[in-house]
């Protein structure tokens, strides 16, 4: 069982960095620490019950908020904050916590017009479908590639 679930995680960690535009300003070989809490965050919101994915989730967005203080060039900030406090929104929302979802929706939108910042975009409407349907493709995605992989 241990192992199953070291398999898994490590074929989801490989899925996530041939998609995840989370990757650090550096290409490196071995991920950086920033990258093995995003991975693992993905991780654990798939393999957990709703409540238990959102303290993992909470959890690892509060140590990438540490890590892009001390580690900055060590990921996409911003691109992963605002898709985990994505999460966390439609996760606190579906847990009933209405502060706490008004609260990380706010900060996903923050995180992803200032992502569109640096890429010399301008900004746009990210209302709540729009996170849903963003967190929707994702998910997709991700599903869609940890299926091709575990074929592998």
């Amino acid at each position: 069982m241990i192992m199953e679930t070291a398999c898994s995680f490590i074929t989801t960690c490989l899925a996530l960095f041939q998609i995840c535009s989370c990757k650090p300003v550096t290409s490196q070989q071995s991920p950086t620490p920033a990258e093995v809490v995003w991975h693992k965050a993905e991780y654990e919101y798939r393999t957990n019950t709703a409540i238990r994915a959102y303290v993992l989730t909470l959890d690892a967005r509060n140590e990438l908020l540490r890590l892009q203080l001390v580690r900055p060039n060590d990921l996409n900030y911003d691109y992963c904050l605002a898709r985990l406090n994505a999460r966390l929104f439609l996760t606190a929302r579906s847990l009933g916590y209405t502060n706490e979802a008004a609260t990380f929706l706010r900060d996903s939108v923050y995180r992803f017009q200032k992502e569109r910042t640096k890429l010399g975009l301008g900004v746009t409407n990210y209302s709540v479908e729009r996170i849903e349907a963003i967190m929707a493709e994702w998910d997709a995605k991700m599903h869609s590639n940890e299926a091709r992989q575990s074929h592998h």
